[in-house]
């Protein structure tokens, strides 16, 4: 035990002194990054709120836009996903309550509406799920794919900026002002609550499920990126912010096919690649 903690405080000593190199700013440029979503062939498609515009780079190493939506399509984009059984990537428009189905030239070709307040949005591939925070709304609505009906909602889900899903049936809800994350699943035709991650999350956002079963969460007014162990809901930041490198705004995460993570820092104007594998740079906390 006294040989793990000394070999934990000497990764988290690294990570520190080498201001987490291991993290990349992309070259990518971008305004105020809110959303982002990475294709299998690593095309990186981004929402940026503050000038209601939706575009994509050709990869991680690219500085240019590779091709942008049509402006008007937009009224407030911010969170989005990929969706692969489809070839195309979703975006959730909070102003117009839509969710827009973009294909890999950006062109709209479906919308889902009755979807005011609309946040962000992620899959569930094994049920050909929709899903779909709506912050002003304080609800997630579980939309089938295929036919646009809404299914199930969520109650209860206070300014939920954020939703994600382990493609099978489970599904995770940022509760943004109670500062938690829950998990709920299907049983008797309606979604209910089965777990409660707290940890010292303020206003979570963005989250994705990783290959090793892992959240991965934007933790907004943290400042900082953080995995939790969904089995044992031990935390681990990942990537936070200190006086040499600063996040401001923690939004967003989506996953590589590799399993890196790109996300969004938005008050900072980047996005970031880090490693799926990264050292900590805090010590693991367990649930209260």
């Amino acid at each position: 035990q006294q040989t793990h903690r000394q070999t934990h405080q000497q990764q988290t000593n690294m990570a520190d002194s080498e201001e987490n190199e291991f993290v990349r700013v992309l070259t990518c440029k971008t305004s105020s990054p809110w959303g982002v979503a990475v294709s299998p062939n690593g095309v990186i498609f981004v929402a940026d709120c503050s000038v209601n515009r939706v575009y994509c780079f050709s990869s991680e190493e690219a500085t240019e836009k590779q091709r942008e939506a049509d402006q008007s399509l937009f009224g407030s984009p911010y969170g989005m996903c990929y969706v692969p059984w489809a070839d195309a990537v979703a975006v959730a428009d909070s102003s117009r309550g839509q969710v827009l189905l973009l294909d890999d030239q950006l062109r709209n070709v479906r919308a889902f509406e009755n979807l005011s307040g609309a946040t962000n949005v992620a899959v569930d591939e094994a049920n050909n799920w929709l899903l779909v925070s709506r912050a002003s709304n304080n609800c997630v609505d579980v939309v089938d794919f295929n036919s646009g009906d809404t299914l199930y909602t969520i109650p209860n889900a206070k300014n939920t900026c954020g939703v994600t899903s382990d493609n099978q049936g489970t599904v995770y809800v940022s509760h943004t002002d109670d500062n938690c994350v829950k998990s709920y699943t299907c049983v008797g035709g309606e979604m209910v609550q089965d777990k409660v991650f707290e940890c010292g999350m303020n206003k979570p956002c963005g989250l994705v499920v990783d290959h090793t079963h892992q959240l991965i969460i934007a933790d907004h007014n943290m400042n900082r990126f953080v995995k939790m162990d969904i089995a044992t809901q031990l935390v681990t930041e990942i990537f936070s912010s200190c006086e040499q490198r600063r996040i401001n705004m923690a939004c967003d995460v989506a996953l590589t096919s590799s399993g890196d993570i790109i996300a969004a820092d938005r008050g900072s104007s980047r996005l970031l690649s880090i490693p799926g594998d990264a050292l900590p740079t805090k010590a693991a906390t367990s649930a209260s």
